[in-house]
Formats: C-alpha cells, structure tokens, sequence
C-alpha cells in the first residue's frame, strides 16, 4: 500500500534522527484500553517548552526559504513580542528567533489569530503584526483600545526585518485573514474585533506601504470566528464568521459588503463575552466549486459542530445544516483537510483544554471526524483528553499528510506538533 510505504520512510527518518525532542507516541494511549485504537498514527515533538505569556496567534510559513516549514507565533491576551521558530527539519531543535519585542508606536503586541504570506511579492514570506497591550485593556474611559495593524518585512532569510503601517481598527483584533480580495495581485487584510465596536475591516493594499481602509462598519454580536472562500460562485473571496456571511463586491472593494445570515443561533445569544463565539472554517468538500461553512461554539458547552452547504431557493441563497458531532465544549480548534489522505476531507476538532465552563469537569476533547465519503457519515478518532487550542493544520515535513500544530490551551503550555504518520497499520490486522 502507498500509506504503508510512507509510514516505513519516515519511521526510519526519525530513527537516524536522535535529538532528544522526539517522543514516539500513539495517540490513541492504549494503556488499560480505556480508550479506543485509532485509524491514524502520528508523532509528537516540542518546539519550545512554555509561553512567556499567552499567545493566542500561530502561523506556518517558511521564513528561511530553506524548503521547511517553520513557526510563527504572536502574543495574545497578555501583550508581548512576536516570534519564529526556525524548523530543524529532522536535524535537531527548533530555534528561536525574535522578530520584534515592542512595536513601532511603543506597545506589546496582541492579537487572537495571525496570518502569514508574500505581501510585498518579493518571493519570502513575510508576517502581520498588531501593536495592542492585551485583550481586555482599556483606557480610562473604560473603552477598550485600539489596535495599530503592521506588516513586516522580511530581509535575509528572516534575520531582518522592517514594519510597514497598514492602517488602525477599534478595539483587540479577534480574527484576521490575509489573502487576494480584488485582481491587483497583491494581499489584502480582513479584521474582526469585538468587545466594543464588533468591527469589520477591510484593507486594500495599494502598495506595500499604502494600504486603504476601504470598509469599516460593525455588525449585531460579531464575535470570534473568521475564515474566508468563495460563497456564492462568483469568483471573488467572500468572508464567512460566526452565522453571518459578508459578500465581496469585487472591483475595488469599495461597494457594499453586504452581510447575510448563514444561521441565527451562532450570533443570537445572550450572556456573558463567551457568547456568540466561534471558530470557523470554509472548505469545498462537496466539488461545486464554492466552499462550505464549517462552525463550533469556541467557549460555551453543550453546541454541535456543523457544517453548512448552499441551497438555492427562489433564486436565493439558503443554508442547510449538517451536524457532524454534539455536546462539545469550547471547541476552539476546527480544521478541515484530508487527514487521512484518502480523498474526502476530514474535520479536525479541540477543546481548549484551558478553559473553564462552570458546570463542565470533563476531560477536554480532541477528536478527528474521518469523512466515510459522503460528507454526511463521519468515523469519531481519539486523538487526546489533553485539549487543543487555535489548532493548525499543515503538512510540515512535504510528505504529503497532514500534520497537526497547538498547544492543549490558551496559558502556559508547550506547543506542539504531531506528525502524521498514515494509517495505523496495526489496527488493521
């Protein structure tokens, strides 16, 4: 079998390699078979031992052009630097390298998401920065602060680096995503925030260092949960976040960005912040050439995470909900790709395993849902009761599968990566 062949050349990658990082691990922990066996297997590393605070943003992108992927992270809650990690490829430890300690204007970064990518199309990947002293700070008025949005370019293969200003959004920034929005062949930035303004941002790149703020306006509950994909079949990147959808005018992206319900109940509750907060995911799984909406509730207990397609009915958009699992409880990892390499796309979930709801003790669940082929029967894996936060998928050594980076919650925990390693050859049997 090709996955079998796969598994045998990294088996014997990883045993050349004897740095003391690697720990072979099945995921499925079959001491006193309390749990169940699982289809896949994967491989445990640790790329840095703890957060100096709590950092909410990672990103994958290979800032050294030495054809490995390595890893980006930015400060969260707590306010601090933003920082990369140079990937060994098989050869030892993960390095450490300071991007930047304090921003431009003299504040900690901050931000709950982070984006990577060539925004100046010199061919190296360069990183988003955002100039804020922590979620949750506020001024003496009581109104959270604004936060001053940067790119950073990247020199010499990640060991210079130079801010550019982008332009300022109201309040911390949940959410953001860095991709093509109009034909101009060069990235634009969508922002959400919350706490008061419940913004939604868009800025059009002119240059690298002209950048136009061309849509600023808030939206009812907006909250956490940002990912973008073609919608409606038109052609230009429409904006999915927690039960709405934002429809890309096209052009210069100066018309109206109007904003439809994909379902009420992820943007209609009441309560405390943990309220109407998400994560969100768009995939086309279903082949017609526009994605599907994937949404879990990233803080509350008792939602299902589901997945919803595109109907049309009178010439109009509606959305039909498929539930792929119920009862979770702060699932702030979702992540959809073919974990399984077998054709269909499969959905990757995790509990913050830092988060407390009252009422809710259980073990925090981290779960792969394998696509039976027909995006409606999905086989539940055991991955861990360990939890899994802002959870990414990626395949970081090229061989084709899809491995899996975070941290078990948003505090002070390692980050880690799980290699996959194909199919679990021993269940089989």
């Amino acid at each position: 079998m090709k996955r079998q062949n796969t598994f045998k050349h990294i088996i014997n990658q990883i045993t050349r390699n004897t740095a003391h990082l690697w720990v072979v691990i099945i995921i499925i922990l079959v001491s006193s078979c309390s749990e169940p066996s699982s289809a896949l297997l994967f491989e445990q590393t640790e790329i840095y031992p703890e957060n100096n605070g709590t950092i909410m943003g990672f990103a994958f992108g290979d800032i050294n052009d030495d054809g490995a992927v390595d890893l980006i992270t930015h400060e969260g809650a707590g306010g601090g630097a933003i920082t990369w990690y140079e990937s060994p490829a098989f050869e030892g430890n993960w390095k450490k390298h300071e991007i930047d300690t304090i921003g431009p204007n003299g504040t900690h970064f901050s931000v709950g998401d982070l984006e990577v990518g060539d925004i100046d199309n010199d061919g190296d990947i360069d990183v988003l920065a955002f100039e804020h002293p922590g979620e949750w700070s506020f001024n003496y008025t009581g109104k959270e602060l604004t936060t001053n949005i940067y790119w950073y370019e990247n020199f010499d293969n990640g060991t210079l680096w130079k801010p550019h200003y982008i332009g300022q959004v109201p309040d911390f920034v949940k959410d953001v995503e860095l991709l093509h929005l109009d034909t101009n062949n060069r990235l634009d930035i969508i922002t959400i925030t919350y706490i008061d303004d419940h913004n939604f941002s868009v800025f059009r790149q002119d240059t690298g260092d002209h950048w136009t703020h061309v849509q600023n306006f808030s939206i009812d509950n907006l909250h956490e949960g940002m990912d973008s994909g073609d919608i409606d079949g038109d052609g230009n990147i429409d904006v999915a976040f927690n039960g709405y959808w934002a429809e890309n005018p096209g052009g210069n992206l100066e018309g109206k960005w109007n904003v439809h319900v994909i379902s009420n109940k992820w943007h209609n509750q009441s309560g405390d912040w943990r309220m109407n907060a998400t994560k969100v995911y768009c995939k086309d799984i279903t082949g017609n050439r526009k994605v599907e909406v994937f949404i879990s509730h990233s803080e509350d207990k008792g939602y299902a995470v589901a997945w919803y397609e595109t109907v049309f009915k009178d010439g109009r958009i509606q959305w039909k909900e498929n539930i792929i699992g119920n009862g979770f409880t702060a699932v702030h990892t979702l992540q959809v790709g073919d974990i399984d390499n077998d054709g269909d796309f499969d959905v990757l979930i995790g509990e913050n395993g830092d988060h407390g709801v009252k009422g809710d003790d259980k073990k925090k669940q981290v779960r792969i849902f394998l696509n039976q082929g027909d995006n409606k029967n999905w086989q539940e894996e055991y991955f861990s009761d360990e939890g899994l936060y802002n959870g990414l998928l990626m395949d970081m050594n090229n061989d084709g599968l899809l491995d899996i980076g975070g941290t078990s919650g948003h505090e002070k925990d390692p980050y880690y990566i799980w290699f996959n390693l194909g199919e679990n050859i021993e269940q089989d049997k």
